[in-house]
């Protein structure tokens, strides 16, 4: 069963994400109204941030704080950051991906450094008592064999240096191949936006088939109160 603090640090980024998803949505859209490409995407966007230090000492307010500033710069990046990629550098994010989990995974990815450099025995063991179990060398072991909380904060900043390499050079060879594989296919304009390029005789998968057409000519027959029925392709293949 998860403490109050376990609780707090998982639920409450979460929910002033959400709020401030909403408000910063209103703010920053041009009609002042509520953008639903926000509203589906930024409000998760707390717990991403929270992931690289949920299991350390946030505090309910630095869980309230992060969970805002996860919701503000993902609404930021959907409004202002998307577009200027796309404008700028080319760069297609059909799905807002780097809004969700690239930008406020490296804001928790930060903030975990932050988190490693000020752990002390006095925040984190403060309730252990004469026990042999430390929180503190349980979070980072390495702080049990002589290490010191700064050269966490290095470790953890090290670890997101690496994980971008990664995810850098791995981005770049994948898009390399998508376009050579486009050249090959002599792709261009709207065949990127194209399924037939990628699903097999598609236009035949879309047809409707010759007993819905049936079942479809038998409802426009029948009349509801002496009035004609309006029939669709949805609504007869839910009768």
């Amino acid at each position: 069963m998860l403490s109050s603090e376990q609780s707090s640090t998982l639920t409450t980024p979460s929910d002033s994400c959400v709020m401030a998803a909403f408000a910063f949505s209103a703010l920053v859209t041009p009609s002042k109204k509520f953008s639903m490409e926000h509203l589906q995407n930024a409000t998760l966007a707390g717990g991403v941030a929270v992931g690289a230090c949920a299991d350390m000492m946030l505090t309910p307010g630095g869980s309230l704080a992060i969970g805002s500033l996860a919701g503000i710069l993902s609404v930021c990046g959907f409004q202002y950051i998307q577009p200027c990629l796309l404008k700028k550098l080319k760069i297609h994010d059909s799905c807002g991906v780097n809004n969700l989990h690239g930008m406020p995974g490296l804001l928790g990815g930060l903030l975990s450094v932050l988190m490693a450099g000020i752990a002390s025995p006095e925040v984190y063991d403060k309730f252990s008592g004469g026990t042999e179990d430390k929180s503190l060398t349980e979070i980072f072991p390495a702080l049990a064999s002589g290490g010191t909380a700064a050269g966490q904060a290095m470790s953890q900043f090290l670890a997101i240096l690496v994980t971008l390499a990664f995810a850098l050079v791995r981005g770049l060879v994948t898009g390399l191949i998508m376009l050579m594989v486009g050249n090959m296919e002599g792709m261009e304009g709207e065949d990127f936006y194209n399924d037939d390029w990628n699903i097999d005789e598609i236009e035949a998968k879309d047809e409707v088939s010759e007993d819905l057409k049936v079942l479809m000519e038998d409802m426009r027959n029948v009349k509801f109160n002496g009035q004609p029925v309006t029939v669709s392709e949805k609504s007869a293949l839910l009768a």
